[in-house]
């Protein structure tokens, strides 16, 4: 790190630019760069001037301290820093409310509308000044702009409450969103069903908008018209309604048996997963619709078969009925889902033949297996004291080379013994 630092004051701005970038991309990050950062706002390079502003938008603690030297570079005479620097300010939460003011006149330049709003939106109930400057965003003829505008209103939440008519008339702007769509496929070069999602399709924007009206007030047209946006023909909207169903939850409900149609028949798998996803949300409400989830551990793709499995581990033993094809998937040694099978069987059924499972797999030497291991520590860990057998396994986890696997077998141990392995 002292070396990436030095570098920071090198004469050659490719030295120095990529110095910086490589510590905004060092995680966890580095409390010692912020005032190098900070310092770096003024450099004469743009790409020594971003991997700076990037750098302050990944710590963590957000640095208080950072807030005053990105509003004043909010004023830069290169538009891209400007740009950056009002983008990043959100990242700072609360701690950016002093930016508010700025942020707002920022609205009303076309070159850092959607930016603004997009800060706005990550400083969050603290932005509640901003409330009308957003609502007028919503007017704007820039699909992006109104989506972050939109998006921002449903972050600020109740204290937006002003703004509802106005996310109601941009619901209804008809006009607008089928300019919106027409643009959107021309841009692309490709019927809406086949191109992947993008942030300022009129599916998308009418999901956010209707997320933002439940964030706000649960307003009653929220769920139907996410209900009718899994239809949608672009499956960036079909996604963006899925998305916004399971961020609402158990109150969403009632799109259960929608969701559960898409997935098991959207011709997207991305789509399929995110319904699944939203239908997991819904936690024992969506225990009636185990068939879907059933179903979708057939599918062609890994990621919905993974969906589903995690469906059905949290509904517990309310999925008894996937049991026989949980099994399937756990003797198939080449299943990549084999650990996530044996532990929805577990969480179902309380399955103890499951720890056999978890030895086997836990005993995968491969650097890249760390992860696994560790899932399965992390299962014999809940299992407790009828896990006993794992015991031998896990103390030979304790020299694993990856330190999550062994603080997770230390804790299984623990709870299997009742005893530190270390004392």
């Amino acid at each position: 790190m002292r070396a990436l630092i030095a570098a920071l004051d090198d004469p050659c701005e490719r030295v120095r630019a990529q110095a910086v970038w490589a510590l905004a991309q060092t995680w966890p990050p580095v409390p010692d760069a912020t005032p190098h950062f900070i310092r770096l706002l003024r450099d004469p390079d743009l790409r020594t001037r971003q991997g700076a502003i990037n750098g302050l938008g990944n710590m963590e603690p957000v640095p208080a301290e950072a807030v005053g030297p990105l509003i004043a570079s909010f004023d830069h005479p290169d538009a891209q820093t400007a740009h950056d620097a009002i983008r990043t300010v959100g990242a700072f939460g609360e701690a950016a409310k002093a930016a508010v003011p700025r942020l707002k006149r920022a609205l009303r330049d076309r070159r850092y509308s959607s930016a603004a709003a997009h800060a706005l939106g990550g400083i969050g109930p603290s932005a509640a000044e901003a409330v009308p400057a957003l609502c007028g965003a919503l007017r704007s003829r820039d699909a992006e702009t109104r989506n972050a505008a939109v998006e921002a209103l449903g972050e600020i939440g109740p204290a937006a409450v002003e703004a509802i008519p106005a996310l109601l008339a941009s619901l209804d702007d008809e006009r607008f969103l089928a300019r919106v769509e027409t643009q959107w496929q021309a841009e692309h070069e490709g019927p809406a069903s086949e191109i992947g999602v993008y942030p300022t399709t009129a599916g998308n924007l009418r999901a956010h908008a209707a997320l933002a009206l439940w964030r706000i007030a649960e307003h009653e047209r929220a769920v139907p018209i996410l209900m009718a946006g899994l239809g949608d023909a672009n499956r960036g909207g079909r996604r963006a309604a899925a998305e916004a169903l399971r961020l609402i939850g158990p109150p969403a409900v009632r799109a259960a048996a929608i969701l559960a149609q898409a997935a098991c028949s959207d011709p997207d798998p991305a789509t399929r997963q995110d319904a699944l996803q939203a239908l997991d949300a819904f936690g024992p409400d969506a225990a009636s619709l185990v068939g879907a989830m059933i179903y979708a551990l057939g599918d062609d793709d890994w990621s919905v078969r993974g969906a589903a499995i995690d469906a059905l581990t949290n509904l517990g033993p309310a999925a008894q009925s996937a049991i026989a094809q949980l099994w399937q998937i756990v003797r198939n040694r080449d299943d990549g889902l084999r650990v996530s099978a044996a532990g929805a069987l577990w969480r179902i059924a309380g399955d103890l033949a499951t720890i056999a499972v978890f030895v086997e797999e836990m005993a995968d030497e491969h650097p890249d297996a760390a992860e696994c291991r560790e899932t399965c520590a992390r299962w014999l860990a809940e299992i407790g004291p009828p896990a006993s057998s794992a015991l031998p396994a896990l103390h030979a986890r304790l020299a694993d080379d990856d330190e999550r696997v062994v603080s997770v077998a230390a804790e299984a141990i623990q709870r299997i013994t009742g005893r530190s392995p270390w004392n």
